[in-house]
């Protein structure tokens, strides 16, 4: 955020050579800044950790260069509904409501990273993530309901924008994430929203599983990082909702909810 806002004045395309040095900088001073109220256990782990920081600068960097399609950031880290919800910007950013398709209504708050203006005048989320980039996949949106985030963003900017600029069109037209470490090789994963309000019938099957009280077992322990607990959770009997292994379950309605989410891919 602060190359960007050191540069946004006369905003250039991002180019490693031309930044880094600047990139550099900025890094190094928010560590020594850093390093005045939280002492490092040794020098060497000081270095260690520098370098890291570095890599993930250079990534991040390459990444800007590699993926610049001529958008201009807008916003950075518009938070709404939550404590440090007044945006440099926008000003106070209330949480949004939002609308089940059965008509029930949530509040909704977070915080997103990163909005761009694209030259087509629409906007892009990114989200930035520090682990690993592998079950993110690109045409798989929503991972049977377990990534909803991109989505629900992308309905919460618009609702924000419309309120803030009412004669303003407002289009979102991408939302995902960007993994700029090693870990996440530098992987930006990016969804189209034309189909956004898909996302509310996921969280509205979601709370209705949530409010019938149906806790099935996970199958896979490290999905909810468990992974300590392994031999505890393989001496459990797997139940597949719609496999072959758990046949025995096939008719139980208490798990209509579960199979309507293998859909959404």
């Amino acid at each position: 955020r602060r190359l960007i806002e050191k540069s946004q004045g006369a905003f250039e395309a991002p180019s490693f050579s031309k930044h880094w040095s600047m990139l550099e900088q900025i890094a190094d001073e928010g560590l020594e800044e850093k390093r005045k109220f939280l002492a490092p256990p040794g020098e060497l782990i000081y270095q260690t950790e520098r370098r890291e920081i570095l890599e993930s600068c250079r990534i991040f960097l390459n990444g800007e260069e590699k993926y610049y399609k001529g958008q201009v950031p807008q916003y950075f880290e518009l938070a709404f509904g939550t404590r440090d919800n007044e945006h440099e910007v926008l000003g106070k950013v209330r949480s949004v409501e939002l609308v089940l398709p059965a008509g029930e209504k949530i509040s909704f708050q977070g915080k997103i990273d990163r909005i761009d203006l694209m030259p087509a005048g629409t906007y892009r989320i990114i989200d930035y993530k520090t682990g690993g980039s592998g079950n993110y996949k690109k045409g798989k949106p929503y991972r049977h309901g377990e990534q909803l985030q991109h989505a629900l963003y992308a309905l919460a900017l618009k609702k924000i924008l419309k309120k803030k600029f009412p004669d303003k069109k407002v289009i979102i037209s991408e939302s995902g994430y960007y993994f700029p470490t090693a870990y996440g090789r530098g992987k930006l994963v990016l969804y189209k929203q034309e189909n956004a309000n898909e996302v509310l019938e996921i969280v509205e099957i979601l709370l209705d599983i949530v409010s019938k009280g149906v806790f099935p077992m996970t199958q896979k322990p490290d999905h909810f990082m468990c992974r300590d607990y392994q031999d505890i959770m393989d001496q459990n009997e797997a139940i597949s909702v719609n496999g072959k292994s758990g046949k025995k379950y096939e008719r139980e309605s208490a798990f209509d909810n579960l199979r309507r989410m293998k859909q959404f891919e």
